[in-house]
């Protein structure tokens, strides 16, 4: 869990999201899934671990290789994209964040849960991560 200010919780929710990809960046894959939380076991959600997470980026391309994932902080952030998505029952936000590859922002989205457990303070989970 992670306590986020109200009044800047977009810009914390970022920040956090960046922090994790550029952990990936660096391929340290085990710390960027210590950063999530675990979601309860209803059979549906994922568990992620560093072989899971670097599965989907050898699916992404076809098993020919590992993509090159970016540091987002060296990217245009100008083309960075992220939507926030208010849940309607007020507990919290779905997120998509498209993944910097090879150089480019590319279309492989992660889709984070950010769910309200008290005022400021959130679960963060990685719900999946897909081609948008």
């Amino acid at each position: 869990m992670r306590i986020f200010d109200q009044e800047r919780f977009f810009e914390e929710a970022t920040l956090f999201i960046r922090e994790w990809t550029t952990l990936l960046s660096e391929e340290r894959f085990d710390e960027a899934c210590v950063m999530l939380d675990e979601p309860e076991d209803n059979g549906r959600n994922i568990f992620w671990n560093a072989e899971n997470l670097r599965e989907v980026f050898l699916d992404y391309c076809w098993h020919e290789r590992m993509p090159v994932i970016n540091n987002p902080y060296h990217m245009n952030l100008v083309k960075e994209v992220i939507d926030f998505y208010n849940y309607d029952d007020g507990s919290g936000y779905a997120v998509d964040y498209d993944i910097p590859l090879d150089g480019e922002w590319g279309d492989l989205t992660a889709n984070f849960q950010f769910k309200k457990e008290s005022h400021n303070l959130y679960r963060i989970y990685l719900y999946d991560m897909r081609v948008m």
